[in-house]
Parts: C-alpha cells; sequence; structure tokens
C-alpha cells in the first residue's frame, strides 16, 4: 500500500498518457484532475527518466498548441503593420500580458524598434547610479513590474556601450552581487568547514587534464567570467576534506538546485522572450525549458 506522499507508478503512466493524448500538463495535476501536486513532484524528483520522459511530451503537446494558436489567430495575414512578409525566419511569437493566447510578431519590426534606441537622460543614469549605489538588483531597476523602475534593459546596455565610467558601474555592481549570491549558495551545499575526508592521494596525482574535466563540469550558464571562480571552489573543498573527490557531481547538482530556488519565479503571465537574470543573456522561455542554471 503506496503511502500518503508517493505516488504509484500506475498513476504516473495515466498522467503520461492523458498528456500524451493533447490534455494540458495543469489540467490533469494541477487543476481538478484528482492527482496530488505534492505527490506528483515528488515523483518527478524521485525518477528522473520519468520527468525526462515527461518534459519531452509536454513541451512537444506545447509546441502542437502553439503552432494551432497561432494557424488561427489571424490566420489570413501574410503582412505585418509595416508591410513585412509573415514567413519563415521573419515570424516570431510570443505571449500578451492580458492574454494567455500566443500571437505572432514580425522579427524585423522588432529588429528595427531595437536600432532606435536612444542614450539615457542625464536624470536617468543619475537615478540608475543612485539605486545601484543602494545595491539594488539590476532586474528591479529594468523590469516593468517593479516600482524603483528607470528604463528598459536595452537601453542601460547601451548606455553601458557609450558610457565607460557607467559601465564599470555596473559591472562592479553585477559582480559584487554575484560574488555574494555564490557565497549563500555555497552556505546552503557545502557542509560545515570540518576536514572529513582525506583527498590527498587524489591531489598527488591532480593534472592540467583534471581541473579541464572539473572546469566542464561547471553548469554551462554560470557566466563566463565566473566558471574558473566555480571551479576553484570546489577544489578549495576538496583541499579542506569538505566534500569528496565522488562527491564533485553531487555538489554541482545541488549548486543548480539552490541557484535555481534562490532565483524564485512569478507568477504573472509574461513574454517568452523576456530578459531573466541581472546581466540579460537568458530568456524565459530558456528559464522555463532548461532551469535557470542547465
Amino acid at each position: 500500500m503506496p503511502t500518503a506522499t508517493n505516488m504509484t507508478k500506475a498513476e504516473a503512466a495515466e498522467i503520461l498518457r492523458r498528456v500524451r493524448n493533447g490534455e494540458p500538463l495543469r489540467n490533469v495535476v494541477y487543476s481538478k484532475g484528482g492527482f496530488s501536486q505534492f505527490r506528483f513532484k515528488r515523483y518527478r524528483r524521485t525518477h528522473p527518466a520519468y520527468d525526462r520522459k515527461l518534459s519531452v511530451v509536454a513541451e512537444a503537446r506545447l509546441k502542437e498548441a502553439i503552432r494551432g494558436a497561432l494557424v488561427r489567430r489571424s490566420a489570413g495575414k501574410t503582412h505585418c503593420k509595416r508591410g513585412h512578409l509573415l514567413e519563415g525566419e521573419n515570424v516570431g511569437w510570443k505571449m500578451s500580458h492580458n492574454s494567455v493566447k500566443p500571437g505572432r510578431f514580425c522579427r524585423v519590426c522588432a529588429r528595427e524598434d531595437a536600432q532606435k534606441i536612444r542614450p539615457m537622460t542625464a536624470e536617468k543614469v543619475q537615478r540608475v547610479v543612485d539605486l545601484v549605489n543602494q545595491n539594488v538588483p539590476m532586474n528591479k531597476i529594468y523590469g516593468g513590474g517593479s516600482t524603483l523602475y528607470v528604463t528598459a534593459h536595452q537601453n542601460i546596455e547601451f548606455q553601458r556601450v557609450i558610457d565607460p565610467a557607467f559601465n564599470r558601474l555596473i559591472t562592479n555592481h553585477l559582480d559584487r552581487r554575484e560574488e555574494r549570491r555564490l557565497a549563500t549558495i555555497y552556505r546552503r551545499i557545502l557542509p560545515p568547514t570540518v576536514t572529513t575526508f582525506d583527498n590527498s592521494e587524489y591531489f598527488s596525482r591532480f593534472t592540467d587534464e583534471d581541473y579541464r574535466r572539473l572546469l566542464a563540469r561547471v553548469p554551462r550558464d554560470v557566466p563566463a567570467e565566473r566558471r574558473c571562480d566555480v571551479a576553484h571552489d570546489v577544489i578549495a573543498a576538496l583541499r579542506e576534506g569538505r566534500i569528496p573527490p565522488e562527491g564533485i557531481g553531487l555538489f554541482m547538482r545541488r549548486f543548480v538546485t539552490a541557484n535555481n530556488i534562490a532565483s524564485g519565479a512569478t507568477r504573472r503571465i509574461l513574454s517568452l522572450d523576456e530578459i531573466r537574470g541581472e546581466r540579460g543573456n537568458r530568456t524565459l522561455h530558456d528559464a522555463l525549458s532548461q532551469g535557470v542554471w542547465a
């Protein structure tokens, strides 16, 4: 008899079957589908193979739904309002802030609009500088839903290109926040500073090739300038005996999990093309499909 916190294989198979047949996952589990959200999430965590299979099926069904929605909405529209052909690579899609249905957009128009960016006014620059000096996160400064909103992310990035002093200020601010973020994650996943493992033999044969392999295990979406820092922190933990060599993989998995938890999430409807994170190098679609750090 399964416990209250365990889901049976039959129940998990039934969820997979219903999703494969086209029923949205939120209707099967998160609405009135008759399955416990807690038990389902626990089953996915403890069965990685099932989780991967379900993710592939759910993503395929989502893409089919998107394609169907695009066909239904503005099916006869062949050109955008500026006369560009809506076909092939020129067609993108996004979620409206007041609708759950995806809509098409013209990529040429989006590029043209991006090229119209102008330098920030002196007042806005000073406002950003003041907020940065108060240690306010950048995503609060350019986030549309924030009460501290000053200007769009693209405008800040353009100002960084044309203003070296402004760029140094923003870069140093991002570096400081990233260091504190990593320190918080390490406190969550590393044991107390007590030597419990003897790794002397491991370091007696440690070579440059071992270091390259260790660096390759750092999550690929960690900022490039931080990858070596993470690898060196792992080496320091090994030297202190806080983790064994065979525990590096577990450390990296906990590292990713802790970062994803620390990043949080919102419940409002967003564009999947919206930039996420302070460095602006990933979209919401990337975060949802691959995790905050893949």
